[in-house]
């Protein structure tokens, strides 16, 4: 069995140096409003991009499509108290409605992935054979969908959806004063984000100790948002120091990303259940199962201990450590800009 201590410290994480905090980042010489104005229109051109490029596999750039609408709701999450509740929630919703558009895809691409990864991780104990006909059934079920998709329009709707979203968002005053969007405006300050932040680190603190205390699906997948909106807000704030803040951001992607193999188990199992002809051998659907579950058990302890390190602080005591960030590198901007 893989050791949760093996998990947290994986091999195949990024060095700090390789993260690029360019596309989302915040630019230290530009108000802060400009700067979050300039990353959300980058992520809406991605994500519609991603979704039209005739050259990408229609998995891949829905997978792109969708992160770049994660990044966008979690950039409005960090000024949700500047811009306003009904600013906020009408975006939010915008965004997440589009984005739902392409779960269906995205969820049935991720069933075959699963599989893939089960029978590669556990081939030495199956036999050559085992679960081909649910490997053929599933990629029958995925590619339906994505006929299914062009045929009712969900591609156009979802771009139709990202390219109104980005016609708003330019539309934004970027001047810390001006009195728009929506009568509002982002102050040029800590100030702007730091309620953001508070309450996202805390709705993650407390989404892990929930999923600890109740290790249910639901709980696993409400902590896994939370871990994903931190990891957008701390690419945002990179620059700050980004030997630490882009450090952290790393290691928030990877509980996100150990978050996310949990859940794709749990939803290949879920999936078999409620539609057994994909799998009719009730045989292999408990060997299935069993297989799933030691491997969720194993990534879960590496979750649980990387996720203690990660909100190790209190919400506050966190935002302060990256409040002084700010100040110190804001204090060496030129005056005159």
């Amino acid at each position: 069995m893989t050791s949760a201590l093996a998990l947290v410290q994986s091999p195949d994480l990024p060095l700090v140096r390789d993260v690029i905090v360019g596309d989302l980042a915040l630019v230290p010489d530009r108000p802060l409003g400009w700067s979050l104005q300039r990353a959300a229109i980058i992520q809406f051109d991605k994500a519609i991009n991603a979704i039209t490029d005739s050259e990408m596999a229609v998995p891949q750039g829905v997978h792109e499509a969708r992160k770049a609408t994660k990044r966008i709701r979690a950039t409005l999450r960090l000024v949700r108290c500047e811009i306003g509740k009904e600013l906020y929630r009408y975006e939010n919703r915008a965004v997440r409605d589009a984005a739902r558009l392409l779960s269906p895809l995205r969820t049935s691409h991720v069933a075959v992935e699963s599989l893939d990864g089960l029978r590669d991780r556990f081939g030495s104990r199956l036999s050559d054979s085992a679960f081909d006909d649910l490997d053929v059934r599933l990629r029958h079920r995925e590619q339906a969908i994505e006929t299914d998709a062009v045929a009712t329009g969900v591609v156009s709707d979802f771009v139709r959806a990202m390219r109104f979203g980005r016609a708003r968002f330019a539309s934004w005053s970027v001047s810390p004063d001006a009195e728009s969007p929506y009568g509002g405006h982002i102050r040029d300050d800590f100030d702007a984000l730091a309620p953001g932040l508070v309450r996202t680190y805390k709705r993650g603190r407390r989404g892990m100790e929930r999923a600890r205390k109740t290790p249910s699906v639901a709980n696993l997948h409400e902590w896994r948002k939370r871990v994903k909106y931190l990891r957008h807000q701390t690419e945002v704030l990179a620059p700050l120091w980004p030997e630490v803040v882009g450090g952290l951001s790393v290691a928030v992607d990877h509980l996100g990303d150990l978050l996310g193999h949990d859940h794709d188990l749990a939803d290949l199992v879920r999936l078999v259940t409620v539609r057994p002809e994909l799998c009719p051998d009730a045989l292999d659907r408990s060997l299935l199962s069993a297989l799933a579950q030691q491997e969720r058990t194993e990534v879960l302890a590496g979750a649980y201990v990387a996720g203690e390190r990660i909100y190790a602080e209190s919400p506050n005591a966190f935002a302060a450590r990256l409040g002084s960030y700010w100040g110190s590198l804001m204090s060496a901007r030129d005056p005159a800009l």
